[in-house]
């Protein structure tokens, strides 16, 4: 895909999930003043789709637009839906694949709720090292939760802290 081609866009339809082989994703939707928020990232080697609406029959909730150029190995959802097996004891057998999605959208949500904009963009700058080559200052202070302005002031009083 090439850069600012979208994946998922909100209010369709869609049936697919993608794991990134190279490249860059944002997740994002308006607010209620219609201001784009970003939801979230994905970088390569991760998961990303707009997971529970097809499920469910509806249109995506948000948008999932490439940062970068990247390149997607894509699969429809219901043969990923197959692969989940529930026993009559209920036992569910979930395949790698969905259980590494799972896994990973858990994590981003417990951040976003539990920890400071600061720590969130500490791990963020561990995770993807050059980050901010590949995202903007404005899409990486949504995710955190913060005004760009508030970011730079972080970023610069994280420097100072480090000499």
């Amino acid at each position: 895909m090439r850069r600012r081609d979208f994946f998922v866009r909100q209010g369709e339809y869609h049936a697919e999930i993608a794991y990134i082989l190279r490249g860059s994703f944002k997740l994002f939707t308006s607010d209620y003043r219609g201001k784009e928020q970003i939801l979230s990232f994905s970088f390569d080697h991760e998961f990303v789709a707009c997971y529970l609406p097809p499920r469910y029959g509806c249109k995506a909730l948000l948008s999932v637009q490439a940062l970068e150029e990247s390149v997607l190995l894509v699969a429809p959802l219901k043969d990923i839906l197959s692969q989940i097996q529930i026993e009559q004891n209920g036992t569910i057998y979930v395949s790698d694949f969905v259980e590494s999605l799972a896994f990973d959208l858990l994590r981003k949500n417990v951040s976003f709720r539990c920890e400071a904009p600061e720590e969130r963009y500490r791990k963020l700058i561990v995770r993807i090292p050059d980050i901010l080559n590949r995202v903007s200052m404005k899409d990486i202070a949504s995710y955190i939760g913060v005004t760009p302005e508030t970011l730079s002031r972080m970023r610069s009083r994280m420097l100072l802290e480090e000499k």
